[in-house]
């Protein structure tokens, strides 16, 4: 059987060799400078990268850099539109245009940056496994995302344990609290919140780390915008900005 993720990969693979853009119709600088308002995708439902606060305004770690990267661009942090995605169409909006670049935890990979153009690494994250307290042992059964780079880490740091495929975190979070599974692989970051929130179950040492990165078209006429998002970037860096806004954050 043909599976479709690994159509996907030659596909892919081809636009990689050939070097295509895919139809990108994100703006280019030169368009961003006239509508003079960044439009960024970000997340609204991951603290403490993205989500709505109690008075439903959106905040966290990868807010922040969003208006502080139209602050660096445009020179005013509210010169920035956000727009709220989904994983599965954050660079579908990306090559429909509907935003100039996506800051909404994607993970940096070979695969993808032969379709969009990846910053400078902006945070790494760890990916762990989630144990009941009371149940430190190997597990023996670890629910993973569906079709993730996880699956990989845990065949190889454990073994000896089934994996169980589940389609979101909230469905291995469920998984594991119903005993479905004795472990669930999962992004530090995406079960942050809810770790603090179930003292009961801790991790096991990290099976892997990846860069979370700003995602953008890719292409030479988009070179311009490439370069100062990376230039802005670095500055973030080596003035300690990502540093202490992280810190801010409590991110893992």
């Amino acid at each position: 059987m043909i599976r479709p993720w690994a159509v996907l990969g030659c596909f892919l693979g081809l636009v990689g060799a050939l070097g295509l853009d895919v139809g990108s119709t994100a703006a280019q600088w030169d368009v961003i400078q006239r509508r003079d308002r960044l439009v960024v995708g970000v997340k609204d439902n991951l603290p403490p990268l993205g989500f709505r606060n109690s008075s439903d305004v959106l905040e966290g770690f990868e807010i922040d850099l969003a208006r502080q990267l139209a602050q660096e661009l445009l020179g005013d942090a509210r010169k920035i539109e956000l727009v709220p995605l989904g994983n599965g169409e954050r660079f579908d909006a990306l090559w429909e245009g509907r935003v100039d670049v996506v800051i909404a935890q994607v993970t940096l990979t070979r695969n993808r940056s032969r379709v969009v153009t990846f910053s400078p690494p902006y945070y790494v994250a760890s990916t762990v496994v989630i144990v009941p307290r009371s149940r430190p042992a190997p597990p023996d059964t670890i629910a993973v995302l569906r079709h993730s780079s996880a699956i990989a880490m845990v065949q190889f740091h454990h073994p000896q344990a089934k994996t169980v495929a589940v389609d979101s975190y909230s469905e291995g979070l469920a998984a594991l609290t119903r005993g479905d599974v004795t472990a669930f692989a999962a992004d530090h970051l995406a079960v942050h919140q809810w770790l603090t929130a179930n003292p009961a179950y801790t991790t096991l040492a990290p099976i892997g780390s990846h860069s979370l990165a700003i995602a953008m078209p890719r292409g030479l006429g988009y070179f311009p915008l490439h370069e100062r998002l990376s230039q802005s970037l670095e500055r973030l860096r080596q003035s300690g900005w990502l540093r202490t806004r992280a810190q801010f954050w409590q991110l893992p």
